[in-house]
């Protein structure tokens, strides 16, 4: 039988497991659709 551990440790635990891994161009790509917003904060 298994260690136990509590109900926090283990959603922790799936959430760190289900975690989507971005390749370099993801995170490229989702950078730069975020910058038409960030500008549009620093020049109103």
């Amino acid at each position: 039988m298994g260690k136990k551990r509590n109900a926090s440790s283990l959603i922790s635990e799936l959430k760190r497991k289900a975690r989507k891994a971005y390749n370099s161009e993801e995170k490229i790509r989702i950078v730069i659709e975020g910058i038409p917003g960030v500008l549009s904060t620093l020049f109103n």
